[in-house]
């Protein structure tokens, strides 16, 4: 139905706010409509419980190519252990995805240590693209996804800053302790969502740095009090980065030049609750009250 009122528009020749609400009608009609039942926030939780979950098992995926089989099943049992509880999976609307979910975290903690290695990839490979839907949910309009991005890295980061101390305190080595190789996972996913916007190439060079200061760090299992502060410098960077056009699905479009009641109108009509010809009579409501102006061009 966007022809329908495409062609409306075109025949009416209606002007710039017009052009702004069919930006905004296709916005809203091509967003997943998972995307309305979630706030920012509780996406925000969903992406860091995502991308905690992947940390988990890249950790074990590295443990278990290098042979350290049982110390890799034992890191899969982290997902269910410790992010679960954290996940927003009541404002999910989707039921067949947490569902899914639910039962990823399940296969992970109970992955027998005799398994196979053709199995254990297949299986996370499966487990994986559930955690890709759930990104896919996050991410359906694209419209937040810089600053979800960042905050989740500096979650990770934080996160990476407690495990660490946990296994220093321990007297543990990335070779041998869990909370520390939990803690170098976390500083690698992080690394991978900076290096994958936009925003933060300009300070590619800056970053690098710290992240290569911070492999060392763990190599030579520096203190607690090194590797915190080498990880709040990089926290530092990501909260002065100026989130750039070019990760938005709008580039060329400032969404405060939107009036709420446009971006309402066409909220009801992408969500079903007006139809179209209720919205097109909306629209000619608009343009006789000389709210929508028309143009003779």
């Amino acid at each position: 139905h966007n022809l329908l009122l495409l062609n409306y528009i075109m025949k009416n020749g209606v002007g710039i706010s017009a052009l702004l609400l069919l930006s905004a009608i296709i916005i809203f009609s091509g967003i997943n409509q998972e995307a309305f039942g979630m706030s920012v926030e509780n996406k925000l939780l969903l992406n860091q419980g995502l991308d905690e979950i992947q940390s988990h098992i890249n950790a074990s995926k590295d443990l278990f190519e290098q042979g350290h089989f049982l110390m890799a099943i034992s890191h899969l049992g982290h997902p269910i252990e410790e992010v679960y509880d954290t996940l927003p999976l009541s404002h999910i609307t989707n039921k067949n995805f947490v569902d899914k979910l639910e039962l990823s975290l399940f296969i992970l903690k109970n992955t027998s240590p005799d398994i196979l290695s053709e199995d254990y990839f297949s299986q996370l490979l499966v487990i994986e693209n559930t955690l890709q839907e759930g990104k896919n949910i996050v991410f359906s309009n694209n419209l937040d996804s810089s600053l979800i991005s960042l905050q989740t890295a500096v979650y990770l980061l934080d996160l990476a800053k407690v495990e660490y101390s946990e296994g220093m305190n321990q007297g543990g080595t990335l070779a041998n302790n869990i909370e520390i190789q939990d803690s170098y996972a976390f500083t690698e996913k992080a690394y991978i969502i900076i290096q994958n916007l936009e925003s933060v190439h300009q300070k590619n060079e800056i970053f690098e740095k710290h992240f290569t200061d911070l492999d060392v760090a763990y190599d030579n299992a520096e203190s607690s009090e090194i590797v915190g502060a080498i990880i709040d410098e990089i926290i530092l960077e990501i909260n002065q980065v100026e989130i750039q056009s070019s990760d938005s699905i709008l580039p060329e479009l400032d969404t405060s030049e939107i009036p709420e009641w446009i971006k309402n109108i066409a909220l009801w009509w992408a969500t079903g609750q007006v139809n179209d010809g209720e919205f097109i009579q909306a629209i000619e409501f608009l343009i006789n009250q000389g709210t929508i102006t028309v143009s003779n061009k």
